[in-house]
């Protein structure tokens, strides 16, 4: 059971870094992202295939959670992993106002996607395209 939960995260981590590498490439549009509203109905679409359905998507979405938290991102902890590397490296940290405004920018960026993604989800639930 434990070893099937590993090949899990491994299989879902796998495409979820080469759905990210497909976005990054141009193979993949930006229109395809979803946000919580996307979310809300792919869990409801899956709750109605039934609880093994629902399970599976709710593991998809953690797995992603998880991968994105750690992207090298200055917003993310991937991002303060970064800032600790460099100081683990150079000997001396990068400087509080040099993190902080990155972190802001970084912020700015992820909900200006976050605000994108709700609204073609909106859109999509409007038109029917989901």
């Amino acid at each position: 059971m434990l070893k099937e939960a590993g090949n899990s995260v491994l299989y879902y981590g796998r495409i979820i870094f080469a759905s990210l590498s497909d976005l990054l490439r141009g193979r993949e549009s930006i229109n395809d992202l979803s946000g919580p509203v996307g979310i809300v109905t792919a869990i409801g679409q899956a709750a109605s295939y039934g609880w093994q359905d629902l399970l599976e998507m709710l593991a998809l979405i953690t797995v992603n959670v998880g991968i994105f938290n750690l992207l090298p991102f200055p917003a993310l902890d991937g991002g303060k992993v970064v800032f600790l590397l460099i100081e683990g490296v150079t000997g001396h940290a990068v400087p509080e106002k040099i993190q902080s405004g990155l972190t802001v920018a970084a912020f700015a960026l992820l909900f200006g996607l976050m605000i994108f993604a709700t609204y073609n989800d909106i859109l999509r639930l409007i038109t029917g395209a989901m």
